[in-house]
């Protein structure tokens, strides 16, 4: 992900090159982690998520979460 030459994906996730794709996958962080990928996977999901509701015009319908008390 970036602006460089080896870049693949914008910061919107969508490929250069090629309209309408997005990738929400670990291989778009420039460094792999020297720890476990599973929350940065997470993390680029949730991102996708949004991203795509954003331009589909549904925007942010998460819900708050629940307090416990």
């Amino acid at each position: 992900m970036g602006r460089d030459n080896t870049s693949v994906v914008d910061n919107e996730l969508k490929v250069y090159g090629i309209e309408s794709l997005r990738i929400a996958d670990a291989l778009i962080m420039p460094r792999i982690t020297t720890g476990n990928t599973m929350a940065p996977c997470v993390v680029i999901g949730e991102r996708a998520a949004d991203l795509i509701g954003n331009s589909h015009g549904l925007g942010a319908q998460r819900e708050p979460a629940s307090s416990v008390g």
